[in-house]
């Protein structure tokens, strides 16, 4: 007859619980660090018959940053691309762009006039604009593109 040992008949139950445990944790990292996706918006209802709408002048919510952020500058290393601009008077914030994406690299505005992009891949081509936000926190125009590319030392 063979003998039971509780020892070795719970090693199993421990090596999944222990896989599933950090399959959970994985999946927690990877939701929280994930952008959220756009909501879906309602399409507009068809207009009924044309009625004359009086002439009326609605006021901006937000002043526009006129300008585009100037001088920005790369500093490439090994897998790390480092961002540097001028501050722009009157912006609340900057969005990074790389590669003509339409979505920013920073899902929240920068307050900070740098930004360090990480985990590249070296001897590969990076493109970064830069948009100035306005009070309401949307992004005006792009700035000229940079290109750089990092390189291991």
């Amino acid at each position: 007859m063979i003998g039971f040992s509780p020892r070795l008949s719970s090693s199993p139950f421990r090596f999944c619980l222990a896989l599933m445990m950090a399959s959970i944790q994985l999946m927690v990292l990877v939701s929280c660090n994930t952008p959220p996706s756009p909501t879906p918006t309602a399409s507009a209802p068809a207009p009924a018959a044309k009625t004359p709408v009086p002439n009326v002048t609605a006021a901006a919510t937000s002043a526009p940053v006129s300008s585009t952020p100037g001088g920005l500058i790369a500093e490439a290393s090994d897998t790390v691309i480092k961002l540097k601009w001028s501050a722009v008077s009157g912006a609340t914030g900057y969005f990074v762009f790389r590669d003509g994406n339409e979505q920013p690299l920073n899902p929240r505005l920068l307050t900070e006039t740098n930004y360090d992009d990480i985990g590249l891949t070296n001897g590969r081509t990076y493109t970064y604009t830069l948009a100035v936000a306005d009070s309401s926190g949307k992004p005006g125009p792009q700035s000229a593109a940079i290109t750089t590319v990092p390189r291991s030392k």
